[in-house]
This record gives structure tokens, C-alpha cells and sequence, in this order.
């Protein structure tokens, strides 16, 4: 036996195996699939919902609620240091 022939078997063998719990998680995973389906459906509804909030004015209104916010954070920590 030479060298090419044994390496050949050696892949062979790894390859027939990889192939094998490949096809295996492909089993499970769709075995599960229906299970997952809801949760899927929910998320997609949740991210189509929050796509649509993305506004020029929905923008807007939150940059004005972050300087508020840390305004009020840089008062509390000013209030914080004169007790």
C-alpha cells in the first residue's frame, strides 16, 4: 500500500462520517422546526413592528429622550456629590 491510497482511505472514512451526522442534525432539526414555528412567526411580527416605529419623528423623539435622560443622570450626580 502506498501512501496516497492509505491517506485516501483514511479521508474516505472521515468524510462518510461527517456526511453521516450531518444528514443526522439535518433529521433533528427538522423535527423541530414545527415546535419553533410560533416562537419564528412572533419574532418576525416583533421585528416588522419595530421597522415600522423607525421614523423620521419616532427618531426625534428619541434623541430628545436620551439628552433628557442624561441630563437627569448628570443632575443626580451632581445632587449626589453636594449631600
Amino acid at each position: 500500500m502506498d501512501v496516497k491510497e492509505v491517506w485516501r482511505k483514511a479521508t474516505d472514512s472521515t468524510k462518510s462520517a461527517w456526511r453521516a451526522s450531518a444528514t443526522e442534525v439535518t433529521n433533528v432539526v427538522d423535527a423541530l422546526s414545527p415546535m419553533c414555528a410560533p416562537v419564528a412567526a412572533r419574532w418576525d411580527a416583533a421585528a416588522d413592528r419595530r421597522q415600522a416605529l423607525r421614523t423620521p419623528e419616532n427618531l426625534k423623539k428619541l434623541m430628545a429622550a436620551q439628552r433628557e435622560n442624561t441630563s437627569a443622570r448628570a443632575t443626580a450626580a451632581t445632587a449626589k456629590g453636594q449631600r
